[in-house]
């Protein structure tokens, strides 16, 4: 994955993000599909640099704005994220001078140093 993303940089192709097996890209709309296949091209010339010759395939998944990707398998995460976003953004909002009075006065606490943004502070559900 590294070195596709090192070949696919080199050659113009903006990845936005690793996702595990994949990768985003993103390109203006007219050029989304030779992008694509360019991206298709650098995984397959990693795999074989990596793999001694041996070709992984890929498949091509268009995204439009302002739709966003979503995978079944994922979609369980997301909604629990989304329900925690909403739940976070519905407390009362409080006049706080630091994060960690917002979290008190918001009922929440930070937790293994791992922040998320909510009433202007970085706090975290205990």
């Amino acid at each position: 994955m590294r070195l596709a993303a090192i070949l696919a940089t080199e050659r113009g192709i903006r990845v936005c993000a690793p996702i595990h097996d994949a990768f985003l890209i993103e390109a203006p709309t007219p050029q989304i599909e030779a992008v694509a296949v360019e991206m298709q091209q650098a995984m397959r010339e990693a795999s074989r640099i990596v793999l001694g010759g041996l070709e992984l395939r890929s498949d091509i998944v268009y995204v439009h704005s302002p739709d966003r990707y979503s995978d079944e398998r994922g979609a369980k995460m997301w909604n629990c994220v989304m329900e925690l976003i909403d739940e976070l953004e519905s407390v009362e909002k409080t006049p706080c001078q630091t994060a960690h009075q917002c979290a008190v006065a918001c009922g929440l606490t930070w937790a293994n140093g791992a922040p998320v943004r909510s009433n202007g502070a970085y706090v975290r559900r205990s």
